[in-house]
């Protein structure tokens, strides 16, 4: 017998309720707030109780870029036993069990793509693990957002928890036009895109600075990952002046290459702030009933 993943449907209620528990907001009346960088740590706390380290079978769903790099068809799924958890990271090393196996019979997943079975293991309930996972898999996917990463000018809080939920389910119950779900999920969908670009330039820029035996104590954006949204832009335009003077001919094309990464890199920021900004407005409950409202009329004009 195939294994089955369990699938939750769960109310904004019951959400609601199990991130509150995870957090430790003990109800909506809690003041708690922490910073956007303690969310992860939470998350960490929360699965070092809830998963078990190893000895757990799930289903594997291969993102389609992992598929492209190991050439698999896409979509893939593959029968998985998790070896070992990384939380660091929040990965896992998996051994593939599937009929057809991957050239490495060894590999690494992402906890997200993992989708744990029952497959009666007297020591691992497949039920309880399905469900920490959802949970964790569903706040990611759908309530981080890219700038979480950097931004610390907003501390996470029950008001902060219950705005992205509530506008996640106007979005999934119609409340708001199709016209105006749309454009908060091409928002959203743009807001990813852009994260990965500029993960990709931040790469390539270290890449250039290290081949220009460039150091990080000469003020690189080698520790980009430490740095908050609003340092960014003064960070770049120190960056770019300190290339206007190349050291010498062989470092003009590096420098080039690495003006031109920093000028893409102060675009994809502008960018993601304007993002930013837009889903944050049409977050606000007061703003998306005024749209509901909208639509409502425009129903009632027409008949509908």
């Amino acid at each position: 017998m195939a294994p089955v993943i369990t699938e939750f449907r769960k109310t904004l209620r019951q959400r609601l309720n199990e991130y509150r528990e995870i957090f430790s907001i003990r109800d909506e009346y809690d003041d708690v707030s922490f910073s956007v960088r303690d969310v992860k740590n939470l998350w960490r706390d929360y699965l070092s109780d809830a998963l078990a380290p190893r000895g757990w079978r799930a289903i594997w769903k291969v993102p389609a870029e992992k598929c492209l790099v190991m050439s698999l068809t896409y979509p893939r799924e593959i029968l998985v036993e998790v070896l070992s958890i990384e939380l660091e990271t929040f990965s896992a090393d998996v051994e593939v069990i599937d009929d057809k196996p991957l050239p490495a019979s060894k590999t690494h997943a992402a906890l997200i793509e993992l989708y744990p079975v029952d497959d009666d293991n007297d020591f691992v309930d497949g039920w309880i693990l399905a469900d920490d996972l959802d949970k964790f898999r569903f706040f990611f996917v759908h309530m981080w957002y890219p700038w979480d990463e950097t931004d610390s000018s907003e501390s996470w809080s029950n008001v902060v928890l219950k705005k992205r939920l509530n506008l996640l389910y106007d979005l999934e119950t119609g409340e708001l036009s199709e016209k105006n779900s749309k454009y908060i999920q091409h928002l959203i969908k743009k807001a990813h895109c852009i994260q990965m670009e500029m993960d990709k330039a931040g790469v390539a820029i270290d890449e250039c600075e290290d081949s220009a035996h460039s150091s990080s104590s000469d003020g690189s954006f080698g520790s980009r990952e430490s740095i908050d949204s609003e340092d960014v832009e003064v960070l770049l335009s120190s960056q770019l002046e300190r290339m206007d003077i190349p050291d010498g001919e062989g470092e003009t094309m590096s420098a080039e290459n690495e003006e031109s990464l920093f000028v893409r890199m102060v675009e994809l920021h502008n960018e993601m702030k304007y993002i930013q900004e837009e889903v944050e407005l049409l977050g606000n409950s007061i703003v998306r009933q005024a749209l509901a409202n909208e639509k409502l009329k425009l129903l009632i004009m027409h008949g509908g």
